[in-house]
């Protein structure tokens, strides 16, 4: 990821706190070490507070839509050419959240995409949402796993990257 180019900026699509857990933590820390290295950053935050992804309930997947709405009119209206993306795809249903960012992205065209994935149940089976996703943006995408037996599956079930 080339954040060092002139007018580059990253957006960050993933979980942020709060809530405080893992995937929001690293995201967040990544995002300030980006800034860090002085890249403007865009954050878009998957995450709600309205209750627990764990619960699946319809308060849950309603305030879930409205933030991806909210997130899918940014990425539509601020998105540059030039702009790099860091998604985290979520597990679960959430997933398809992330089909539509990354079919925004597509659309619109930007520079590198980097997706980082930490849910091994959505690269250990063929998950739709992401097969779809990853071929959406397979130019132009780079994969982030957590360790080698997870780009093992990943390659078992999606095809070995274009990128990685």
């Amino acid at each position: 990821m080339d954040i060092k180019a002139q007018d580059s900026r990253v957006i960050i699509i993933g979980p942020l706190p709060p809530p405080m857990n893992g995937a929001a933590k690293n995201t967040d820390r990544i995002g300030r070490d980006i800034v860090a290295a002085g890249v403007d950053v865009l954050r878009l935050t998957t995450s709600t507070t309205v209750a627990s992804s764990h619960s699946r309930s319809l308060a849950y997947h309603r305030a879930r839509a409205f933030q991806a709405i909210r997130n899918a009119y940014k990425l539509l209206t601020g998105m540059r050419a030039n702009d790099q993306i860091y998604i985290v795809p979520d597990g679960g249903l959430g997933i398809w959240y992330n089909l539509v960012y990354c079919m925004l992205i597509a659309l619109r065209g930007t520079g590198s995409v980097w997706m980082h994935h930490r849910s091994y149940p959505n690269v250990a089976s063929r998950n739709f949402a992401l097969n779809l996703s990853v071929r959406l943006l397979h130019r132009r995408l780079s994969h982030v796993f957590l360790e080698k037996e997870m780009e093992r599956q990943f390659i078992q079930h999606y095809g070995r990257p274009v990128r990685d």
